[in-house]
């Protein structure tokens, strides 16, 4: 899918101010960016950090995209959250959107990018899919096993639109280069590249 992401996410006057709070304060977190903390590992040494500064872009704001075929199938093209049943999706999570920016700054913190980031990166924290609670804990258990641009496909999850079938849209240039380098040192996806 080529659709550019300000296509499915309308980046409106409320969005371009979170992204531009954001964009501002993950500036202000470089200095704290180090190798050590870009590497912290879950409950280990200066992981608090990393906590922090990757959860910066954080939003409950949500732009829902598509729907699993299994809760089509099951509650059909829901528009709320159903508790304990039906989810939201962030299918490229919050978190993961201040990581990719610290961890390549020159591309998204540096002076002059903070359009290539509110129009190019930072959209993505805000399209969801919706999908059974169940679906959304296996696409968790999958963190740090699979890609995010495998995940679904793994899962066997179809996405659809208005009864046609659809893909999570194009991750941003270089992600799954620098989720493979950081994340997967030995995967098949390097080993072939």
């Amino acid at each position: 899918m080529n659709t550019k992401i300000t296509d499915l996410v309308d980046m409106d006057e409320v969005k371009l101010n979170m992204a531009r709070c954001t964009w501002k304060l993950l500036r202000a977190g470089l200095e704290e960016w180090t190798p050590e903390v870009a590497n912290a590992v879950p409950r280990g040494k200066l992981y608090e950090i990393k906590y922090m500064l990757s959860r910066l872009p954080y939003t409950m704001k949500g732009v829902p995209y598509a729907h699993s075929l299994t809760v089509i199938e099951n509650y059909g093209y829901v528009k709320k959250t159903i508790k304990d049943t039906v989810t939201t999706d962030h299918f490229f999570c919050s978190y993961t959107t201040g990581e990719f920016a610290l961890d390549n700054p020159d591309t998204y913190l540096a002076d002059g990018t903070l359009e290539k980031f509110s129009m190019e990166l930072y959209p993505f924290t805000f399209l969801t899919n919706w999908l059974t609670q169940e679906e959304n804990k296996k696409l968790s258990n999958l963190k740090g096993i699979e890609l995010t641009q495998d995940k679904y496909a793994k899962l066997g999850i179809k996405l659809y639109i208005d009864d046609e079938q659809v893909e999570n849209p194009e991750l941003p240039a270089g992600f799954t280069e620098w989720e493979d380098e950081k994340y997967f040192p030995n995967s098949l996806y390097r080993l072939c590249a």
